[in-house]
């Protein structure tokens, strides 16, 4: 059983998550002692208020409030422990302004000014109830924000896995809500505290009795890895699970057969390396038909994108440059086609295409690793798909803005690709569409010289 000394392994290190609780006592002690507190009933108190929140949520789209006037509220009150009511107002308030802003650093800044007191589960209990009817994007950057407060320890290992416990003791009147989709969205919500590096799987295995008694576990289990490899590479996830000292069976019953479920989930490599059924070039043609294929479908994953690297291409040339070649000009070649309109682009290409590189980042950044040999590959890459579309007006420079914008390529790449002197066809125009982001870098460099 998860005691309360349990440990995060946070950035290659343990650290002890320190709460309320002095003493190392079972978590039935613990919801004993909250249980005499009237915790449950706070926690009620939390759904109540916050349910009429979501259903103006679908109603209308409220403005956050402005970052000064949180700074000012939280002048107000800092270093005195809020009552209940404030706790859920400071939640909701700073939530809204997070999904609208996406400032990180302002939200976990608000968090970390606040004294929850005694309410540390209702303030995690708000944050589930607001967000998991919300889409996939808004669950992980709330999953993002729990994995750094339990980092920061503004929250107490002990309020995380307790307020599951109980979230996860209604899993049958939230499928009656929600149906079988409902253990995806906890795992899209809890995918970004278990990837490499943040916590460890032992907080998740600790959380999910009430799920495993009802042979809900492997669901949740299932839906929170593939969550994780939807962002890393599922042999880094596999790493993680084998270094976490976890098994199976402490989220399936006896009587659940464990190869069933790794065949029926597609986790199998989980336990070994898959079998590669063919081993190629990347120069081979069937690599760029194959890539060019599922990229052209939008409903493959970049789990299942991972997948197919890992049975198709062996590790030396998935970590080559033509390989890096072949994967960009495969990915933006099939969005232009879809995206085309007549001689030109389509009037939402720019927006679209916003959208697909924020989904392929995961994958563009496993495979490129901030290495200026691949980011160079990368400007080629492009360079040579917009000779072969015969340069549409436009495209090439909004795909290099926004991988900058993305953090995919640096600035230096991009300089580094305009003054390589090696002969190359459509060089010289390509330079001239990037005249804008190439003169915006130099004056950049200029000033910083100055």
């Amino acid at each position: 059983m998860l005691r309360a000394s349990a440990s995060l392994t946070l950035g290659g290190r343990d650290q002890r998550a320190k709460g309320p609780v002095q003493k190392r006592a079972s978590l039935k002690e613990l919801a004993k002692e909250e249980q005499m507190k009237d915790q449950a009933a706070a926690l009620l108190a939390a759904k109540s208020h916050l349910s009429h929140t979501l259903q103006q949520q679908s109603s209308k789209d409220e403005s956050p409030r402005s970052s000064r006037e949180s700074s000012v509220s939280r002048q107000e009150d800092h270093g005195e422990p809020l009552t209940l009511d404030k706790v859920l107002l400071r939640i909701e308030s700073t939530l809204e302004e997070y999904f609208h802003l996406e400032d990180f650093k302002e939200a976990i800044t608000i968090l970390e000014e606040t004294n929850f007191g005694e309410h540390q589960s209702a303030a995690i209990q708000g944050m589930v109830d607001i967000v998991l009817s919300r889409s996939p994007t808004a669950r992980r950057l709330v999953g993002v924000l729990l994995r750094e407060c339990l980092k920061r320890e503004i929250f107490a290992l002990e309020s995380f896995t307790s307020t599951f416990i109980s979230l996860f003791e209604c899993a049958s009147d939230l499928e009656i809500d929600y149906g079988k989709k409902i253990y995806s969205f906890f795992g899209e919500l809890l995918a970004p505290l278990f990837e490499p590096g943040a916590v460890n799987l032992q907080v998740l295995a600790g959380t999910v009795g009430p799920l495993r008694n009802c042979q809900k576990g492997g669901c949740l289990l299932a839906a929170v890895v593939h969550a994780v490899c939807n962002n890393v590479h599922p042999k880094d996830f596999a790493r993680v699970w084998q270094e976490s000292k976890v098994s199976f069976t402490d989220f399936l019953t006896d009587a659940e057969d464990v190869q069933r479920f790794l065949e029926e989930n597609n986790l199998q490599y989980l336990v070994a390396r898959r079998e590669r059924t063919v081993s190629v070039s990347t120069s081979h043609p069937k690599v760029y038909e194959d890539l060019l294929q599922m990229f052209t479908k939008d409903s493959v994953t970049n789990e299942e994108l991972f997948q197919w690297c890992e049975v198709n291409v062996d590790d030396e040339e998935f970590r080559s440059r033509k390989f890096t070649h072949a994967l960009v000009t495969t990915l933006f070649q099939s969005f232009y086609e879809k995206h085309r309109s007549g001689e030109g682009l389509s009037g939402d290409f720019d927006d679209q295409l916003e959208t697909l590189i924020k989904l392929r980042a995961p994958i563009l950044k496993n495979q490129i690793e901030n290495e200026a040999g691949k980011e160079l590959a990368t400007m080629y890459a492009l360079q040579s798909l917009s000779v072969k579309l015969n340069h549409p007006q436009g495209f090439l420079l909004s795909v290099v803005q926004k991988l900058l914008d993305q953090e995919i390529l640096s600035e230096d790449a991009i300089k580094a690709w305009r003054d390589d002197t090696a002969p190359s066809e459509g060089k010289g125009v390509a330079v001239q569409m990037l005249k804008q982001i190439l003169d915006w870098l130099d004056c950049s460099e200029n000033e910083e010289k100055e």
